[in-house]
């Protein structure tokens, strides 16, 4: 789940980098590229465009990992 109150600014960028990865989005919202960001780098994956995410906001994150899950 998140909640956010700002922008990404470069989150084309970043939506742009995740779909050639195979990531589908429901919809055009950068909170939507956000949680997938923090998904993938926090799995250990890499996200060249993540070293530079450009944002000004307020953002809650929250979640439920198990170890060995996807």
């Amino acid at each position: 789940m998140a909640s956010d109150d700002g922008e990404i600014y470069n989150h084309a960028e970043l939506r742009a980098e995740l779909e050639a990865l195979g990531c589908n989005f429901a919809t055009r919202s950068d909170t939507e590229v956000l949680i997938n960001v923090v998904a993938r780098v926090g799995r250990g994956g890499s996200l060249s465009a993540a070293r530079n995410v450009r944002i000004c906001a307020m953002v809650a994150l929250a979640g439920n990992y198990r170890e060995g899950s996807s």
